[in-house]
């Protein structure tokens, strides 16, 4: 996916990582999950296929 730039959150509690990226040796959250909030570090709208992939699913199940 595509990053624009080279900062990462670092979560508190890993337990709400659904997805993790590495990039040069570090390991860092791409999407966290609590309850309903959803939040990703990376941008779905320039990440190709893998992207609208990811806003496919969001809104299938935001919207069943």
């Amino acid at each position: 996916v595509y990053y624009a730039n080279s900062f990462a959150c670092r979560p508190v509690n890993e337990g709400v990582v659904t997805a993790w990226s590495r990039h040069e040796g570090d390991r860092f959250p791409a999407v966290v999950r609590e309850g309903n909030a959803v939040g990703v570090q990376f941008h779905p709208e320039k990440s190709s296929a893998a992207g609208l992939r990811f806003l496919r699913a969001w809104l299938e199940e935001a919207h069943p």
